[in-house]
């Protein structure tokens, strides 16, 4: 019987622990909508694959980028960015302020420009890193192979 509740006792939180979010993961997603965001990155996707593939339709082309990355995939590349590891809570706060205000035409703010530069200069580190270009390699390669079958 001690048994069956030390096994009752860890599972219960081990399914606490699933459902914990950080406070920079809920505040990343009380700022940025990851859907539109993985439909926007799909789409690109799907018009720089077309070009590439000119004889596969458009939609296979969706399904093949769908299948090879997924929504969770995205989702987590975008809170690994936006960590506490990289980014203090009142970084984000300007990163997004910013973004806002460039997606209403504006320049950020002098107070936002630090942490904007911040944020491009971590991701031209990101994309110089040489297992960032191989896990896209695999990835292009990967697409590529499935609209050639």
């Amino acid at each position: 019987m001690k048994s069956l509740y030390k096994l009752g006792v860890a599972l219960t939180l081990a399914a606490a622990l699933v459902g914990c979010k950080s406070d920079r993961e809920k505040l990343v997603e009380s700022r940025f909508d990851f859907q539109k965001t993985y439909d926007e990155q799909t789409e690109q996707s799907v018009k720089n694959f077309a070009v590439l593939r000119e004889n596969v339709p458009e939609s296979k082309i969706r399904e093949v980028i769908k299948k090879h990355r997924s929504f969770e995939q995205g989702r987590q590349d975008i809170l690994d960015l936006y960590s506490e590891k990289n980014f203090t809570d009142a970084e984000f706060t300007q990163i997004m302020d910013a973004r806002q205000r460039i997606m209403a035409g504006q320049q950020p703010s002098a107070e936002q420009k630090p942490a904007m530069e911040k944020l491009v200069k971590l991701m031209q580190e990101r994309y110089e890193d040489a297992s960032y270009k191989e896990q896209g390699k695999v990835l292009f390669d990967a697409v590529l192979a499935d609209l050639d079958k």
